[in-house]
Formats: C-alpha cells, structure tokens, sequence
C-alpha cells in the first residue's frame, strides 16, 4: 500500500519525512498499512454509528 500524506503548506520534504515517520510507528507495531486502515475503518464506523458501548474488535491477519 501506498501511503500519502496531504498538509496544507507542508513541503514535499516534510511530507516525505511524515511518511517516513509513519512506516517507521508501524513497523514498530508490527503491523501493515493495510491493516491500520482495517482498523481505523473500523473505528470510523462504530464512531459513525454512534456506538458509545463495546469498541469494535479487530482481527490480525
């Protein structure tokens, strides 16, 4: 997956240290790009749908 990262007035540098940084926290979680979008997907829906109980679970794949 592709990561990008949009900041209003931020430089194609910064911009690429952000990215940087992000694959970095990650990597440190031991997980994929793919499976912190699941996961904020997720966490959006439950949000959306004004769930005040249970967080949702997410699977490791």
């Amino acid at each position: 997956m592709r990561l990008q990262l949009k900041i209003k007035g931020a430089s194609p540098e910064e911009k690429q240290r952000g990215i940087e940084a992000a694959k970095a926290v990650l990597a440190a979680a031991g997980i994929s790009a793919e499976e912190a979008t699941d996961g904020m997907f997720a966490l959006e829906n439950w949000d959306d749908s004004s769930f005040d109980d249970e967080h949702p679970r997410r699977t490791r794949m």
